[in-house]
């Protein structure tokens, strides 16, 4: 096979994959573009939920009021001994009210316990009613979702039938690329290489397969190359930047631990220099008093 037909065979392979990656795209998108459809299908015109009933809170114990007939710290200052007996005249009285206010309480109590039971019995014939319904409701969404899917997949044959059609060309395709012959099994299925070796036997960089080849492992190893020295550069950086901030931060501790001693220093002088004059002035009045 002449140069100029090997480059001819190599243009139909490169086609083959740009044509394979165009179907393998319109196939995603259509079989995605389905799928979301299904998933809003299923939720149209779906029956409304019943309400559940809310069940009534039941109502707590009251919190008995407790008579103080005690005399306390503040009313003994107050009073004297005048408030132990002030505190028995009144205790009937006291004792009277808490009596008064308890049962006060309780016949509340009652009433809200009545008024509870006859809600809580409406509440449970109400919740038999909505077990019943929402039952009915999970069938009714049942039927509904299977009844929306059945009429999705009907109007959205068309779309499946594409599908079917663009994985018959793909396979089509792949078919005709292993029977390529010009390049090896790996090489045939690298469309950036293929590109590279029909663009150097075209522009008479290279004048056979096998030294584009050779051409094209050579790039692909500086290129190599220069993608680990960026990855090594980058990494020195950091680590450059890293170092720099440790001792940044190194300097600043230091930095705070001076201030803290010069500090610490200055409060020592203050409280000795107070200390001294303390100390001369004791001396100054013992001699005064001599």
């Amino acid at each position: 096979m002449d140069l100029q037909a090997q480059i001819t065979e190599l243009n139909h392979l490169l086609y083959l994959h740009f044509d394979k990656e165009e179907a393998v795209s319109k196939c995603r998108e259509l079989m995605h573009n389905y799928e979301e459809g299904m998933k809003d299908a299923t939720e149209w015109g779906l029956p409304v939920a019943p309400k559940k009933p809310r069940e009534p809170r039941k109502p707590s114990p009251p919190k008995h009021v407790v008579a103080d007939t005690k005399v306390h710290t503040k009313e003994l200052m107050l009073l004297g001994y005048l408030a132990y007996l002030n505190k028995a005249v009144k205790k009937k009285k006291i004792l009277k009210e808490a009596q008064e206010t308890n049962e006060r309480l309780d016949d509340e109590y009652g009433k809200q316990l009545v008024k509870y039971d006859k809600e809580h019995a409406k509440w449970e014939k109400d919740m038999e009613v909505y077990t019943d319904s929402y039952a009915k409701w999970q069938v009714a969404v049942k039927n509904k979702r299977e009844e929306n899917i059945e009429k999705y997949k009907k109007d959205n044959a068309g779309m499946l039938e594409q599908v079917k059609q663009l994985e018959a060309k793909i396979a089509k395709i792949e078919k005709e690329i292993a029977a390529t012959t010009i390049l090896s099994a790996a090489d045939r299925n690298n469309k950036h290489l293929i590109n590279s070796i029909s663009l150097k036997l075209s522009t008479g960089r290279a004048d056979s397969i096998m030294m584009a080849l050779n051409m094209y492992d050579a790039e692909k190893r500086q290129e190599d190359q220069f993608r680990a020295q960026l990855q090594m550069d980058a990494f020195n950086r950091q680590m450059e930047t890293d170092r720099r901030k440790r001792w940044e931060a190194e300097q600043e501790r230091a930095q705070w631990s001076h201030n803290r001693q010069m500090e610490e220093y200055a409060k020592q002088t203050r409280d000795y220099e107070r200390q001294q004059a303390k100390d001369l002035e004791e001396i100054r009045k013992a001699a005064e008093r001599k």
